[in-house]
């Protein structure tokens, strides 16, 4: 699970982690995207854009992977999508996101994950 405590700048030990445990966190989910969110434009199957939506990208993975070490593939990154629970984000949904200094990065949901307590989590894998 992503470090969410560092990514925004809440560090006060276990403040978050109780929150994300706790059972009613809607309106401590519309806060964080609100402190800290971005407007994603989603697209979807060949071609078809959705209206933007605001959610919280937060990054998943840093660094050198194993599988670039392993098999001399690139290195991926990924983020993780944080949304309200009525957010439209399916399996198979692009987008990009400016995830380096050095440019923008593209997207595909790998995974939709909507047994969350007032909120969605999408996990996503860097395609070229």
């Amino acid at each position: 699970m992503p470090d969410f405590s560092a990514y925004l700048d809440w560090n006060e030990a276990g403040d978050l982690e109780t929150w994300y445990r706790g059972a009613q966190r809607s309106a401590g989910v519309a806060f964080m995207i609100g402190h800290r969110g971005a407007s994603v434009v989603l697209t979807r199957g060949t071609n078809t854009k959705l209206d933007a939506q605001n959610v919280l990208v937060v990054p998943a993975t840093y660094g050198t992977s194993q599988l670039k070490a392993d098999t001399g593939q690139s290195d991926q990154q990924s983020v993780v999508i944080i949304a309200m629970p009525d957010a439209d984000i399916e399996n198979g949904d692009r987008f990009s996101w400016n995830a380096t200094p050095s440019g923008r990065l593209n997207y595909t949901v790998k995974h939709v994950d909507r047994s969350l307590t007032g909120m969605i989590q999408a996990t996503t894998e860097e395609i070229q």
